[in-house]
């Protein structure tokens, strides 16, 4: 029931249907086996690392999105007392990061490139994903 409402208010948002729709399809497993008023953050990090297991880096951070979202409505709505901030899932970000880090040190072998350049772009990927992870 809590879904259908989430989903209800993201339509009064007017956010598009394909945005809904996959909000509903990464939130649907997570709620089939907890209760969302009941869960704690180390359930949900539980969920997202074993998630993590099964799929890739952007999989997880997608999740951890949609999840935040529906639990920020959640605090908003009172249904539950405490607020996720992004402190409660930081290690998504640093996972993400590290996955990152060790494409890069495959790839780099394979293509010649200038060190510095190379360098300043692994900054700003390396950058852009932290300021992804502060700006939810």
């Amino acid at each position: 029931m809590l879904l259908k409402t989430y989903l209800f208010h993201l339509k009064a948002r007017n956010l598009s249907p394909r945005t809904i729709k996959a909000t509903g399809e990464y939130l649907r497993p997570f709620l089939a086996v907890h209760d969302p008023l009941s869960a704690s953050p180390r359930v949900i990090e539980g969920y997202l690392a074993d998630l993590a297991e099964r799929c890739q880096p952007s999989t997880v951070q997608t999740a951890w999105r949609h999840l935040k979202g529906f639990y920020t409505w959640l605090h908003r709505e009172g249904d539950i007392n405490e607020s996720f901030t992004s402190a409660h899932f930081s290690h998504v970000a640093l996972s993400a990061e590290q996955y990152f880090v060790e494409a890069l040190g495959h790839f780099v072998p394979l293509v010649r490139v200038n060190v510095i350049d190379f360098r300043m772009f692994e900054f700003l990927i390396l950058l852009a994903l932290r300021l992804s992870v502060n700006s939810f």
